[in-house]
């Protein structure tokens, strides 16, 4: 079950590999109840449209690597207590 997930993501100037992995995992997923949050680390505005259009929560952190970029979604994601 997805439950309360989030799914982050780093991006960077790969709009039409972003678009796809999006597209791919709510295909085979559904439409939740799970969120998305992208890091474009680029300077790429077509990448910015697209997770616009699709109400896609993202931080532009131009110049940013992967590695910082991904360790600002885990900081950026909400957990929920169990128990």
């Amino acid at each position: 079950m997805l439950n309360n997930l989030t799914i982050i993501s780093c991006s960077y100037n790969t709009p039409q590999v972003t678009e796809v992995m999006l597209k791919s995992f709510i295909k085979v997923h559904g439409k939740g109840p799970f969120n998305f949050l992208i890091s474009e680390n680029s300077t790429n505005d077509e990448t910015l449209k697209i997770l616009e259009e699709n109400n896609i929560e993202y931080i532009r952190n131009e110049g940013f690597t992967h590695a910082e970029g991904v360790e600002l979604l885990l900081e950026k994601c909400k957990l929920k207590e169990v128990g």
